[in-house]
């Protein structure tokens, strides 16, 4: 009688690839808005034999992968538990671990920086910013979109993911290719109507940004990100995929320099005169898809590449990763309003010494603020909050 297989071991926790993406999106985000007041120029400070002035000029790409791998670690836990005929984390479960990790620090920063002065806001207009802010509804309006703190618009359109997932996730289970299609379509539609709206029309860049900044624009990042969890799920453990391992490396490093390559198409045409959100909007579909390439591959690759892509530097990040991108935005700002440092010409984008201390300084101060902040708000609230720390003293 032939023996039986050995039952195959269960998949690992945690995909340690994306905690080094993490690593490597609020990286691409902080160079980005650090860039945007400093004005460094890095290849002439690395004395780089190509040019590099796409990346902090393009930055922004880093929400995107936020938002993807956002949709791919909530959608990895039902996933598996629909694999192996386990009950799936409960609405509950998802909805508290959810307001623990987003809430507490983004109410934080909402209550000091509202305190601090702020432009853009019409006299009589303050306590609708406000409210809208808290509703996590800031992005459904121009007026309020930007305001606060230029970042905060993505916490808004992930928020209202998060109300949308649990129907996704339940259509997803018996509908996946519905599902990603749908949404993938709706995000096209979005984008075709604004970008035609901005040629026919003319409204204005601000306002094609600000169509942007809509959770249906985006839709098909999120999609991409559910797609590449299921499709994890279903090829992990599988000896097929452990036997291309090693190639699944090699197509992930390919993925990831493709998204560098679309970064650059889209700092290319923006030099040569078209908008920086035209390009983002006409290209975010294959972002999408890229992104889906990458994090799919990259999910299944050996343990030691996932391992080095979540190298020390990136693995920190990851983990401070929230609230040092709701606070490396104001901590810039703010050193530049104070000039820290001190720059020797009246304007400091023409001293490179005053450009490379204070991107190194905005670069340390926002990761000192948001490591206090990380282990001395954010931990102890997705721990159980401060009375459980308390009861257990």
């Amino acid at each position: 009688m032939p023996s039986e297989p050995a039952p195959q071991a269960p998949p690992p926790n945690r995909v340690p690839i994306l905690d080094g993406l993490r690593g490597v999106a609020v990286a691409l985000v902080v160079l980005f808005h650090v860039w945007q007041i400093s004005w460094l120029d890095y290849r002439a400070l690395l004395h780089f034999p190509v040019d590099i002035s796409f990346l902090p000029a393009t930055g922004f790409f880093g929400v995107d992968l936020f938002f993807f791998l956002s949709a791919f670690c909530l959608t990895l836990p039902y996933a598996r538990a629909w694999v192996a005929g386990t009950p799936a984390p409960t609405l509950r479960h998802f909805a508290t671990r959810r307001v623990a990790k987003i809430v507490p620090s983004y109410y934080l920063a909402i209550a000091i920086l509202w305190w601090l002065p702020q432009t853009g806001i019409a006299p009589g207009r303050e306590w609708f910013h406000l409210l809208t802010h808290l509703l996590f509804v800031h992005n459904w309006f121009f007026e309020t979109s930007g305001s606060i703190s230029g970042v905060l618009w993505s916490l808004a359109a992930e928020a209202q993911f998060y109300v949308l997932f649990p129907f996704l996730i339940l259509v997803l289970r018996r509908f996946p290719l519905v599902t990603v299609s749908g949404m993938v379509l709706i995000a096209v539609v979005w984008r075709l109507v604004s970008l035609r709206i901005f040629f026919v029309t003319d409204p204005g860049e601000s306002i094609l940004a600000w169509r942007g900044e809509q959770l249906p624009a985006r839709f098909d990042v999120f999609a991409a990100g559910m797609a590449a969890a299921y499709a994890h799920v279903r090829t992990v453990g599988k000896p097929w995929a452990a036997r291309f391992a090693l190639g699944f490396a090699f197509v992930a490093v390919a993925a990831f320099g493709l998204v560098l390559w679309q970064m650059q198409i889209c700092y290319v045409n923006s030099v040569a005169g078209v908008p920086l959100d035209v390009m983002a909007m006409r290209g975010r579909l294959a972002l999408s898809g890229t992104l889906f390439v990458l994090g799919y591959a990259g999910s299944l690759a050996p343990h030691g590449f996932q391992k080095s892509v979540a190298n020390p530097v990136f693995a920190f990040l990851s983990v401070v990763s929230y609230n040092l991108y709701l606070w490396h935005q104001p901590v810039a700002a703010w050193l530049r309003t104070n000039n820290l440092p001190p720059a020797s010409t009246s304007d400091p984008h023409h001293d490179p010494a005053w450009q490379f201390w204070f991107t190194g300084l905005a670069w340390a101060a926002a990761i000192a603020v948001a490591s206090l902040l990380t282990w001395g708000w954010e931990t102890p609230f997705l721990r159980g909050g401060w009375a459980r720390i308390r009861r257990k003293r």
